[in-house]
């Protein structure tokens, strides 16, 4: 840095030294004698050591603003797994994404119903994928929403 340039801390005019009249003038009043110190300007304009600027950072909480947004984190895991193992396989036996081919949500709610009765009645696994009967409910019940969701809004 020359002199007359400016500061890349404060934007004040780099003097004799290797800073900048408002940077020494701070120090100065502040006692702060560190002319090897770091420094940089916080968002009051005011140059600190950057040690203290570290520290200051760390005393603001965290702060998200995420409320009332979903939450897919909740989402259990395992079932969500078993649902994309049996998507899978439809997409094996079919193609891929060809449940988004059929419009009538009616077909959906019979196999869902298909599988919520097959387990009802004590069958836990789907005897053609050998996956659980509920997740291929859940799959149905998924492709039903996604169809009104996508005729609502234009998706």
């Amino acid at each position: 840095m020359g002199v007359g340039t400016a500061c890349g801390v404060c934007g004040g005019t780099i003097g004799e030294s290797t800073a900048c009249e408002v940077c020494i003038g701070y120090r100065a009043a502040s006692n702060r004698s560190t002319p090897t110190a770091r420094w940089v300007q916080l968002s009051n304009k005011t140059p600190v050591v950057v040690a203290e600027a570290e520290a200051e950072a760390e005393a603001v909480p965290f702060v998200k603003h995420d409320d009332g947004k979903p939450r897919p984190e909740l989402l259990p895991p395992r079932a969500l797994e078993e649902i994309a193992v049996v998507l899978a396989y439809g997409a094996r036996k079919y193609t891929a994404d060809n449940w988004r081919k059929n419009k009538d949500a009616s077909r959906y709610v019979g196999a869902a119903l298909r599988h919520v009765i097959a387990y009802m009645r004590g069958e836990r696994s789907d005897p053609e994928t050998e996956r659980h009967h509920l997740a291929h409910a859940c799959c149905c019940l998924m492709f039903i929403v996604d169809l009104e969701l996508t005729e609502t809004t234009g998706d």
